[in-house]
């Protein structure tokens, strides 16, 4: 079933899933498989609309070369097509705000108490037994449509002092279970990211 193979984890990406004439869905497996790991959906989006788009483009550029419809005009539009796609590319890209603060909250599954609480980014806060320390927290203006993302590290205090790291990755504030950390005790999940905080930064403690 094509969504098992998107979405299992045993899937070796360097591998093509599919045979080699079947390009569009490898495209589409590997565009899924980016977003499952924390890649941009609405740029994978872009790239494979414009891959697919681009292909169709160039299959009648080709029927017009060899018929004799004015090629030289139409490789002008495909050039110039092209360049309007890597604008847009760079634009999507552009649209990411990152910001110096990340907003968590903390849910201790025994006692049910609900801890919220602002991060600096790399800087490390406790949580428990959970050390949790934020690299890059990403927004969109107020004109797009939020996606509110951070990548964070999170390690585990054991009672005898030893530290293991549980998770590396994305986290969605739209999406809090797409990559929610398995712990048995404590879960944990972005909330937001901000500008500024009560908290004062960790230069300043």
């Amino acid at each position: 079933d094509l969504m098992q193979k998107v979405f299992s984890k045993d899937v070796d990406v360097a591998k093509p899933v599919l045979p080699a004439g079947q390009w569009p869905r490898r495209l589409l497996i590997w565009i899924l498989q980016t977003i499952r790991n924390g890649g941009d959906a609405i740029i994978m989006f872009r790239v494979f609309r414009g891959a697919f788009l681009g292909t169709v483009f160039l299959q009648r550029l080709w029927k017009r070369i060899f018929s004799g419809r004015k090629p030289v005009a139409t490789i002008m539009m495909a050039l110039l097509t092209a360049g309007i796609m890597l604008m847009g590319g760079a634009g999507a890209r552009a649209q990411s705000i990152e910001n110096p603060i990340a907003a968590f909250a903390g849910l201790d599954k025994i006692t049910g108490r609900l801890t919220r609480f602002d991060v600096y980014m790399n800087e490390t806060v406790q949580f428990g037994a959970l050390q949790l320390t934020p690299r890059v927290c990403y927004t969109r203006p107020a004109s797009e449509i939020q996606r509110v993302s951070v990548f964070v590290e999170v390690d585990e205090v054991s009672l005898q002092g030893d530290i293991t790291r549980i998770f590396t990755g994305w986290m969605f504030a739209e999406s809090p279970a797409l990559n929610a950390i398995d712990h048995p005790v404590y879960d944990v999940w972005l909330e937001g990211c901000k500008t500024s905080s009560e908290v004062p930064p960790p230069e300043s403690r």
